[in-house]
């Protein structure tokens, strides 16, 4: 994938959706193309948070979360910083709980987290008997 530039106001950069669609596809590394335009029309932003609700929320989520109306109309009007980082916030929560339904074994979780172990005193959970 083409390096993107750094995003320096969210809320605009966001609005016609198309870098939601790429983080998107970077974190459940699909390919999926809403057919999104590149119009700074209003209308137009607001399709295409229509098609990503569509495509993504509800076919490929299965609706683990949707967009209604007036949070699309926020998101297109590209005026909200706060609207764009908490839809971030919930796509990357989950992309993380689908992950951990994955039913990893021991090893294949060794492989991509680090170990951590501490000495509890006798007597607290975990402790030596």
């Amino acid at each position: 994938m083409k390096s993107m530039p750094k995003v320096t106001n969210f809320a605009q950069e966001f609005s016609d959706g198309a870098l939601f669609q790429a983080l998107f596809n970077i974190l459940y590394e699909e390919n999926i193309n809403c057919r999104l335009s590149t119009s700074t029309l209003l209308d137009d932003k607001m399709l295409n948070w229509n098609r990503i609700n569509a495509q993504i929320c509800f076919n490929y989520l299965q609706q683990e979360f949707y967009l209604v109306k007036p949070t699309m109309r926020t998101l297109a009007q590209g005026k909200s910083n706060k609207a764009i980082l908490k839809l971030l916030r919930i796509l990357i929560n989950t992309s993380q709980s689908n992950f951990g339904d994955l039913n990893l074994d021991d090893e294949c979780i060794r492989d991509i987290a680090d170990i951590i172990t501490a000495e509890t005193p006798e007597g607290v959970v975990g402790g030596a008997a």
